[in-house]
């Protein structure tokens, strides 16, 4: 065998042996192979839920949600306020009357300072032997103080913003905010520049329309604040309803028979209502009370400026929601 010849047969046993090893050497594994074989050989089992972080139970906040997803009345003042201003942005209507009640309570508050000793009005109904009354002031001036440090806990601000919060609500027929809307009209006279208030236009041209809307639906102060409206121009608020004494004696009427009083007498004769027409009067009033309020009679909230005041029984709930049956 030349050298050619042996050359020529050492590089095809080369090739041989190469491709022996690439035949019988074992491949390198492959992850995703691995894998799959990894889960046919494991156990079944079912799988498991996905795990989704759980929600807050925040109400919707709705215009027309009802009163029960407004706060509490339990919630401490600086929570409710907070709560209720959110659902008032929202343009809940009951929701801007609380609010609008709870910032004029804390005003008059701070314009009135409460004493812890008895009032002066208390000390002459003990003496005068009427111990109920006396009890039921010393009530009121011990939830005045309540209140009062509420208030000053919560810090409201000295902003009341009333006639903002109260003007859309009584456009959207929420009768106690129409009631609302016309008496607060009243306490222009204590304030100066009446004609820059803000929202003063507004009132002037709605006021008057929103209160007989809410007499209209039934509403029971709504029958007080007209008596007084129709009878006389005592202040700015009664100054836009004309003047009508024998309508004012009918809304006195009735207001007297959804609040349980007695309608005195003078109250026609200063109107120059004889005795026929006084009877003519007394039955329309008689017809509107079983007509309107299917002859109930109701406490009476005195929807104004200064009632929350005046009431501090009463939570802005009372004030804002349903008549209160006697």
């Amino acid at each position: 065998m030349n050298r050619s010849t042996r050359a020529t047969g050492l590089a095809l046993l080369a090739v041989l042996l190469i491709a022996a090893g690439w035949w019988f050497w074992p491949a390198p594994p492959n992850p995703a192979t691995g894998q799959e074989e990894a889960k046919a050989s494991a156990p079944l089992r079912a799988p498991s839920p996905e795990v989704t972080p759980a929600q807050p139970d925040t109400p919707v906040l709705r215009a027309d949600a009802p009163p029960s997803a407004l706060p509490a009345e339990t919630l401490p003042l600086a929570q409710r306020l907070a709560e209720l201003q959110r659902w008032s942005d929202a343009g809940h209507p009951e929701a801007s009357c609380r609010l609008a009640i709870e910032r004029m309570r804390c005003r008059m508050l701070r314009a009135r300072p409460q004493e812890a000793d008895p009032s002066d009005y208390e000390e002459r109904l003990e003496e005068e032997g009427k111990l109920e009354a006396a009890n039921s002031e010393a009530e009121a001036q011990l939830l005045r103080l309540e209140q009062t440090a509420a208030c000053r806990e919560a810090n409201p601000g000295n902003e009341v913003g009333a006639l903002a919060l109260l003007a859309p609500a009584a456009a959207a027929g929420h009768a106690p905010s129409q009631v609302l809307y016309f008496s607060i009209g009243k306490q222009f006279r204590f304030q100066r520049g009446i004609y820059q208030h803000p929202g003063f236009d507004g009132w002037r041209r709605d006021a008057a329309r929103h209160l007989f809307a809410a007499a209209q639906a039934g509403e029971p102060e709504a029958a007080s604040a007209l008596a007084r409206a129709l009878g006389n121009d005592s202040d700015l608020g009664d100054g836009l309803v004309p003047d009508d004494p024998r309508a004012a004696y009918v809304q006195r009427v009735l207001a007297d028979r959804l609040f349980g009083r007695e309608t005195h007498a003078s109250w026609a004769r200063r109107a120059g209502i004889d005795e026929p027409e006084r009877r003519r009067l007394e039955a329309e009033a008689a017809r509107l009370h079983e007509e309107r309020f299917a002859g109930r009679r109701f406490r009476d909230r005195q929807l104004d400026a200064s009632a929350p005041h005046r009431l501090p029984a009463l939570s802005a709930s009372d004030f804002c929601g349903p008549p209160i049956p006697l």
